[in-house]
């Protein structure tokens, strides 16, 4: 005994007077949105159809109406996740793609592609197999000799070389991630790469660097020496390098073992007058050069160069030391045998 307004069913009434005008024009209306407001007071919306039939040669409307409220709500979730999906791989300097594991068909291939290889993504979905062109060619018959020969089934990782379209060389790591449907099939494979080549370059410095130091470390012309200092003046070594055995005559091992061998072996006039000294120098964390004779392991006496460098740790409350010593026995017996040259013109 009410009419649709006075129930105030209807959120818009002006939708239902269009449905009506276009049955009134056409006698038929396809999936036209209705919004309306339920008992609870929950506003839902509803998909209409309608048409204008005959029974018994009177005209009848014919309606249809399905709630899609949650159908909605599922489409806006798709479309905001779409929405995120595509800020992700428009921002993110990273290669996305997903293909499938049958034929190696991109279903997917993010713009992170243009940015890494500067080539184009429509030659991805073109040609499945484009981005083995940019792999260097020093890398592509290992790459493609320890890849997976279908596709794998853990995930699959490799650090490769490529040649962007404009010339430049890039590092990037890869990995393969298998997909698997609901009956626990692989059917896709996820492939995300990244752009590496600012960690490789500090990698490969580093791994350059490193290198040198252990000639250093090791090279017998040189021995480099690390020495805790205490505030009392007692000291330990800490580090004795392989090159020590060279200048001094004794292994790093006897050293760290008997660490008064260094001072017994100096004469006391040297150290007196040159070692000793040194505690303030180190106290006062300056960088020192000395030269001082030296008792080698042989027997033989020895001139010998050496820079200390101290920096205090409030942690430990100690000085670290650095010691880097050379034999320069030759140069000195040289230049006390023209002292000894001079003083003999001087005199005759």
């Amino acid at each position: 005994g009410h009419t649709v307004a006075e129930l105030n069913l209807l959120v818009n009434p002006e939708q239902i007077f269009a449905i009506a005008r276009q049955l009134q024009a056409t006698g038929i209306v396809h999936n036209q949105e209705v919004l309306w407001r339920h008992k609870s007071g929950d506003i839902k919306i509803s998909l209409v159809s309608s048409e204008i039939i005959q029974l018994d040669g009177q005209p009848y409307v014919l309606s249809i109406s399905k709630e899609i409220g949650e159908l909605k709500r599922t489409q806006a979730a798709l479309v905001e996740s779409e929405a995120k999906l595509r800020q992700l791989s428009e921002n993110i300097p990273l290669f996305f793609g997903l293909r499938t594991a049958q034929n190696d068909r991109w279903l997917y291939v993010s713009p992170g592609f243009e940015q890494i290889t500067g080539g184009k993504v429509q030659e991805m979905y073109d040609r499945p197999l484009a981005w083995q062109q940019y792999i260097h060619p020093d890398d592509r018959e290992a790459l493609l000799a320890n890849k997976p020969l279908s596709y794998p089934t853990e995930p699959w990782s490799q650090e490769f070389r490529i040649v962007r379209s404009d010339g430049a060389l890039r590092w990037l790591h890869s990995t393969l991630y298998p997909v698997r449907n609901e009956t626990g099939e692989i059917y896709r494979i996820c492939t995300i790469a990244e752009d590496i080549s600012d960690r490789k370059c500090l990698e490969l410095a580093l791994q350059s660097s490193e290198r040198k130091l252990n000639e250093l470390i090791n090279t017998p012309i040189a021995a480099i020496v690390r020495i805790q200092v205490f505030p009392n003046r007692e000291w330990q070594l800490d580090y004795v390098s392989p090159g020590s055995e060279a200048i001094f005559g004794y292994t790093g091992d006897e050293f760290i073992a008997d660490p008064s061998i260094w001072m017994a072996s100096i004469p006391p006039e040297d150290l007196e007058s040159t070692i000793l000294p040194l505690f303030d120098e180190i106290f006062q964390e300056k960088t020192t050069l000395i030269e001082y004779r030296f008792i080698h392991k042989d027997g033989h006496l020895c001139w010998l160069s050496a820079q200390f460098t101290a920096t205090y740790a409030p942690e430990q409350d100690c000085w670290f030391v650095n010691q880097f010593t050379v034999d320069i026995s030759e140069r000195k017996q040289t230049q006390i045998a023209l002292e000894q040259a001079k003083d003999c013109l001087l005199y005759t």
